[in-house]
C-alpha cells in the first residue's frame, strides 16, 4: 500500500529516553474508517505512540503522515487541526463546569471568528456562537445524556465520563480519534455501551479509530486489525484472530518457561 494513502502511517518510529527505547522501529498503516488496535502488556509503550502522533513528545527518528501529510514534530493544537483528536488513559475533563460547557470549550478549535468580532458581537460571532451550540445539543441527545447537560461533569457516573471525554473529541472534527483505555475502570455493561459507541464512530461518524486497551474482550470484538507490542518493538501486525493464535504475542502476555 502506498505512504498516502493510509489514513494514518507511522514508518521507522523511534523514541528514546536516555538509553531506553520507547518505541524502535514502529511500522503501522491504518486505513480509513478502520477500527485498528494497539495491544500490549503494561510497559509496552502504547501511550507513547500515542503522545508521538499528536505531539505531545518529539520523535527521535522516523515520520508520522495523516493522509499523506507529513506531521512530525507537529506542535499539538496543529495536529488537531489537521484532524487528530484524543481521549487519556487518566480523564481529563472540567471537573466543575457543566457537561455542556465541557463540549462548548472544545468547539473553539473549529471556530472562526476574531477577537474583534467577539468584542462586538458581531453577525459572524452570533452564527458561530448558535452553531457550536446546537452542535453540542445535537451530540448530547445523540448520546443519551441530554438530561446530564447542566450537570458538573466530576459529577457524572464514571462511564458516562468517559463518554463525555470522547464527545468533547468529536468536537474538534476529527478524521482519526485516538482512544486510550477508554474502557479503563468500567463494568460489563459500561463497556458494551462503549463498544456501541465506538461503532458508532466509525459508522455514523465515518471517523477511524484507533484504540488502547486491556479489554481483550472489547479489542477482539470491535478491532478490523491491530498491532501487538512489547518493549517498545512491533511484534505482529494482523487481525485479532491471527494475534491470539501467535507465539510471540502469548509469550509476551504469558511469559516464557525458562
Amino acid at each position: 500500500m502506498a505512504n498516502d494513502v493510509a489514513a494514518l502511517g507511522l514508518y521507522n518510529v523511534c523514541k528514546s529516553f536516555g538509553g531506553l527505547k520507547a518505541s524502535n522501529n514502529i511500522n503501522i498503516e491504518v486505513q480509513e474508517h478502520e477500527i485498528y488496535g494497539i495491544i500490549g502488556p503494561n510497559g509496552a509503550g502504547k501511550t507513547t505512540l500515542f503522545n508521538l502522533i499528536t505531539g505531545v513528545i518529539p520523535l527521535s527518528s522516523g515520520t508520522i503522515k495523516v493522509f499523506g501529510r507529513d506531521i512530525t514534530n507537529m506542535a499539538p493544537n496543529k495536529i488537531c487541526g489537521v484532524g487528530i483528536a484524543r481521549t487519556f488513559q487518566n480523564i481529563r475533563l472540567f471537573n466543575a463546569v457543566s457537561v455542556f460547557e465541557n463540549l462548548l470549550i472544545a468547539c473553539q478549535q473549529t471556530i472562526g471568528y476574531s477577537a474583534f468580532d467577539g468584542c462586538l458581537r458581531t453577525k459572524r460571532f452570533r452564527r458561530e456562537e448558535k452553531e457550536a451550540k446546537d452542535k453540542c445539543m445535537a451530540i448530547l441527545e445523540k448520546f443519551n445524556l441530554l438530561q446530564y447537560k447542566d450537570t458538573p461533569a466530576g459529577k457524572l457516573p464514571y462511564g458516562s465520563q468517559r463518554r463525555v471525554e470522547i464527545m468533547r473529541a468529536i468536537m474538534t472534527n476529527p478524521k482519526i480519534i485516538l482512544l486510550d483505555e477508554p474502557a479503563a475502570g468500567m463494568n460489563e455493561e459500561e463497556t458494551a455501551t462503549l463498544a456501541g459507541m465506538i461503532r458508532m464512530l466509525q459508522k455514523e461518524y465515518g471517523l477511524t479509530v484507533v484504540i488502547i486497551d486491556h479489554h481483550m474482550d472489547l479489542i477482539m470484538d470491535i478491532c478490523d486489525r491491530l498491532t501487538v507490542i512489547n518493549f517498545g518493538e512491533q511484534l505482529m501486525t494482523g487481525t485479532p484472530a491471527q494475534a491470539q493464535s501467535d507465539q510471540k504475542v502469548i509469550d509476551a502476555y504469558l511469559g516464557v518457561d525458562e
